[in-house]
């Protein structure tokens, strides 16, 4: 039976790191956490809209690591 979360993990390609990662989400003003050294965690909320998850998907679709 499949199951209906709010948290997305997964993890980074090894050139970045959290750090990193997070540092450029925060530029786009989205909140994630560390999960590990490899992983991030992303979590939604209830107010959570399909509006938001378009922007998020825009955003870490155009970051990009030099």
């Amino acid at each position: 039976m499949p199951v209906d979360t709010n948290i997305i993990i997964f993890e980074l390609v090894p050139s970045v790191t959290p750090a990193l990662f997070l540092e450029k989400l925060d530029e786009y003003n989205i909140k994630a956490l560390a999960f590990s050294s490899t992983e991030i965690r992303m979590v939604t909320h209830l107010d959570f809209n399909n509006a938001m998850l378009e922007k998020t998907i825009a955003t870490l679709n155009q970051i990009r690591f030099s």
